[in-house]
């Protein structure tokens, strides 16, 4: 039993130095002899990369980052090799990136505020994703991803009184508004400088 376990691609030898006492031998009493080192076969297996989170950020709302335990070799797979689903429909991935422990699928179109989003893999037969030892990411089902992207903000375009309605201001904005109604003290309309 070593000290510390032996990792993949490590080379490893071994050697032997017949003790005075208690040598390695048979239950007839034959000893081994000193050997010198001889090499040992290393069948660790490289560690294998997996999937930790993903998201996809506001600033950024058509790039999906997938992040991994483990750093990766800048081996690309295809797009194919990915299922984006949004709101229950296929998203095409356009491009793929590979840095660090991070995978980035550029999608056809952006992810809107409130979109619920997944994302799968299928470990193609070349190029899988993979550590610089080569441990190869396995296939994964649909996981769910985060969806940081802020609901859009409604900008003020304009206001006006029209001369049939002369006591009605009317505020448009940008965006379509909910029938949530603030208190008519958030307001403050100034005419010939009186409130």
């Amino acid at each position: 039993t070593l000290a510390s376990p032996v990792a993949y691609g490590d080379e490893v030898t071994v050697a032997y130095n017949k003790p005075a006492t208690n040598p390695l031998q048979t239950p007839q009493g034959g000893q081994a002899q000193t050997m010198a080192a001889r090499n040992v076969t290393n069948n660790v297996a490289a560690a294998i990369p997996v999937f930790n989170s993903a998201v996809i950020q506001n600033a950024t709302p058509d790039k999906l980052e997938m992040t991994y335990n483990l750093s990766l070799a800048s081996i690309v797979p295809a797009s194919s090799a990915f299922i984006v689903m949004v709101n229950g429909q296929t998203r095409t991935v356009n491009a793929v990136a590979v840095a660090g422990n991070k995978v980035t699928l550029t999608l056809a179109s952006p992810v809107a505020y409130g979109d619920v989003v997944t994302v799968a893999y299928n470990k193609p037969a070349t190029n899988p994703l993979q550590t610089p030892q080569g441990g190869q990411a396995q296939t994964m089902t649909a996981r769910n991803v985060t969806n940081n992207v802020a609901a859009a903000i409604p900008v003020f375009n304009s206001a006006i009184i029209q001369n049939a309605t002369t006591c009605v201001q009317e505020i448009t904005y940008s965006l379509s508004l909910a029938s949530i109604v603030p208190a008519s003290s958030a307001f403050i309309v100034m005419v010939n400088s009186q409130t």
